[in-house]
């Protein structure tokens, strides 16, 4: 596998210039589908979701979701986003391994505790790693102005980070679409999400804009063992705004932690 490289640098307000494009043309260029991960709070613990994003193109696939991982805010108003703007987002690839160095704005924000940190930390590397495939990227590690430093105090930056192992840091279900905010068809409207749950089941509910399910349903997906998996299920919905949640299967019967759930408000017309 070859080495390259990719800088995205902005303004103090974070916002990336416009990269040059064709023969010295100056314009706009941007970057659709791109994985980026948030965090999450479940029953449990903090969690990673995914957003797939149209993300400005400033230097590379990595190099961008890497920059708009700290300058965009989720679509989910559920999930949140420990990173604050980074004027400066530099990405180095040497066969498997991955160098990100932000600029030391990124890590701003002071209001983050120890695992929200090391959330963090994951969330930036299974961004950076899912926006690299297809390479196979065994390690990421995060520099902060091209040195080894302390993310909010909480975490140690400089050695090679590799993903933290699904079950542990993903949320174990999530609504891939429609996204957040989306307007789909009136009729039979197809839902999509993703994770793992006690023997494969999902349960799922889709309620309407005064709170009243109207369609409810299970639904099987990854193995049951920890195996992440993908989740199908549908629902016959006149025009009108809606929530669906997907969640977890609970085998304690609200004697444990509880399920860990998704919602996703969207549009039907």
């Amino acid at each position: 596998m070859g080495t390259w490289s990719g800088t995205a640098t902005a303004s103090a307000t974070g916002t990336a210039p416009a990269p040059s494009v064709g023969s010295g043309d100056a314009g706009t260029s941007s970057v659709s589908g791109v994985p980026i991960y948030w965090v999450g709070e479940t029953a449990r613990s903090l969690r990673l979701y995914r957003e797939f994003r149209t993300v400005p193109d400033v230097g590379g696939r990595v190099a961008s979701a890497v920059a708009a991982m700290t300058r965009m805010s989720p679509l989910d108003p559920d999930y949140v986003n420990p990173w604050r703007p980074a004027s400066r987002v530099s990405v180095r690839q040497s066969g498997s391994a991955l160098t990100v160095d932000l600029s030391a704005d990124a890590l701003a924000n002071r209001q983050v505790g120890s695992e929200f940190a090391g959330r963090a930390v994951q969330q930036l590397v299974y961004t950076a790693t899912a926006a690299a495939a297809p390479a196979q990227i065994a390690t990421v590690t995060i520099t902060v102005d091209g040195s080894a430093g302390d993310a909010w105090g909480a975490v140690r930056l400089g050695s090679p980070v590799a993903r933290a192992a699904q079950v542990e840091v993903l949320s174990h279900a999530w609504v891939i679409s429609p996204a957040q905010g989306a307007t789909v068809p009136a009729g039979r409207v197809t839902f999509g999400g993703y994770g793992t749950s006690f023997e494969a089941n999902f349960l799922w509910t889709v309620s309407d804009s005064a709170g009243r399910v109207v369609s409810r349903g299970s639904a099987t997906g990854g193995t049951g063992t920890g195996g992440f998996g993908e989740v199908s299920f549908a629902a016959t919905l006149t025009p009108g705004a809606y929530t669906v949640e997907l969640r977890t299967d609970d085998p304690s019967d609200g004697e444990g932690r509880g399920p860990m759930r998704d919602t996703k408000s969207f549009t039907v017309r």
